[in-house]
């Protein structure tokens, strides 16, 4: 997935929900200032699923971070921690 700012119709929750067990997960966080509309355009024309991570716009290295621990909880709601 890829960490779109622009993305109000699915949020990572949603989409985390959405894809059931996980064994690997790979995302994109774009650079300081965010994704062009022709680089989103085009990661999404190529099959990668834009979510959004909230009301908070987030610096590069805090929505890496955000994303991981994010994934991490619910990878393990669905396990059942």
């Amino acid at each position: 997935f890829m960490c779109y700012e622009d993305e109000d119709a699915l949020s990572l929750k949603e989409y985390m929900q959405g894809i059931g067990e996980v064994d690997d997960v790979s995302f994109i966080i774009g650079p300081e200032g965010g994704f062009s509309d022709s680089e989103a355009s085009y990661a999404i024309s190529e099959g990668v699923c834009a979510v959004g991570l909230g009301k908070r716009i987030l610096r590069t290295e805090t929505a890496a971070v955000t994303s991981v621990g994010m994934c991490m909880l619910y990878c393990e709601l669905e396990e059942g921690l």
